[in-house]
């Protein structure tokens, strides 16, 4: 009978972690990371030990590359880290459980990522606007008004974006948000 109920078990384990590595994966896509880098993620957060690499590929039924790539990428972001469980010869990964240390540690990457190249974008948009709108009134040009409003546009949405990355840093560099709070169980 005990057997029987830990198949049951079993398979009632593997649902529920079937359902959260769909979930993992799909809210990794909406980030704009790789929904196999989520569901490797997920899988880890999951699990009660560390994983070795293939374990990791067979579970998810992913390929060689595809899977050391994202241990590797994840492994970068801090979100996983190496781990050399005593007696293993091969390599193990676990993952910070932490969903606020691992949020941060996300943020802090798109932060450098994506959001630092769109304002050095941005900033430089911003200086063409400027240059632009300064030659038409200097030329006198038809059209200098229509500059300076287009720069004037440009300015405000620049120090939007500006704003923004500056809270995202309040954010990065604030005090940890679970200092104080009790453990979940």
């Amino acid at each position: 009978m005990a057997e029987a109920r830990s198949a049951e078990t079993e398979a009632a384990l593997r649902d529920l972690e079937d359902r959260f590595l769909a979930c993992w994966g799909g809210i990794a896509g909406l980030w704009g990371v790789s929904p196999t880098y989520g569901r490797i993620h997920g899988l880890l957060l999951l699990s009660p030990r560390p994983l070795d690499a293939e374990t990791i590929r067979r579970r998810l039924g992913v390929s060689h590359g595809s899977c050391s790539t994202g241990l590797g990428t994840l492994v970068a972001w801090g979100v996983l880290r190496r781990v050399h469980p005593p007696g293993k010869r091969r390599a193990c990964y676990a993952a910070e459980r932490d969903g606020w240390t691992w949020f941060r540690t996300c943020a802090r990457e798109r932060r450098r990522r994506e959001i630092q190249p769109l304002l050095d974008a941005l900033h430089e948009v911003r200086g063409h606007a400027e240059a632009a709108a300064a030659e038409g009134r200097a030329r006198r040009h038809p059209g200098h008004r229509d500059l300076a409003e287009a720069r004037d546009r440009v300015r405000s949405f620049v120090g939007f974006m500006d704003e923004f990355a500056s809270l995202a840093d309040a954010f990065l560099a604030g005090p940890d948000p679970t200092r104080g709070r009790r453990p979940r169980p």
